[in-house]
């Protein structure tokens, strides 16, 4: 199957599921075929979502795409998510098409859209799997909120570590994480 950019298929299909929704023409077919695929295999092979996402880059199988993982990720939560997830998505490239956003303020990217609609949520708040180094801790000090999955490598153990906002404290030196820095 072929990995669908997020600048892909303009003018063609339409929103988030290729339904005809979206003025931009974004369709996200191939990527929601693709989270299907991703979940009925991992379902097949009796592992979890994440291990076999892991496992895929190790052994040279075909890794799957950014957007499919994302839509996998969804598709595994609550089906009003889901729905609330594609629906918000095409909201936004609708309103995207038109130029200029509400208050005149500009408009969410494609990439921006689709990342925000997608977007899991963990214990710390939105969770970012597609940042590392400084993006991730940038996006994390203007949110002010959330966790970088495997954002920030570590030397001494030579693997990458989660970042998380966490908390600023009240006096200096209290606190913990990225707020505290």
């Amino acid at each position: 199957m072929r990995r669908l950019g997020i600048e892909a298929k303009a003018g063609v299909g339409g929103g988030p599921a290729g339904a005809g929704r979206g003025a931009r023409g974004l369709g996200y077919f191939d990527a929601t075929r693709e989270a299907v695929n991703l979940v009925e295999e991992a379902r097949r092979r009796g592992q979890t979502f994440d291990g076999l996402v892991a496992q895929r880059g190790m052994f040279g199988e075909r890794e799957y795409s950014w957007q499919a993982i994302a839509i996998a990720r969804k598709l595994q939560e609550r089906p009003t998510n889901v729905t609330k997830a594609f629906r918000q998505y095409a909201a936004e490239a609708d309103m995207g098409a038109g130029g200029q956003g509400p208050l005149g303020m500009e408009p969410p990217d494609a990439a921006e859209s689709f990342r925000e609609a997608f977007r899991e949520h963990g214990e710390f708040g939105p969770r970012y799997r597609d940042l590392s180094g400084q993006a991730a801790f940038e996006r994390l000090a203007q949110a002010e909120a959330g966790e970088a999955v495997g954002a920030w490598p570590h030397d001494q153990i030579a693997v990458h570590v989660d970042l998380i906002w966490g908390e600023a404290g009240q006096t200096p030196g209290k606190g913990f994480s990225v707020a505290k820095i």
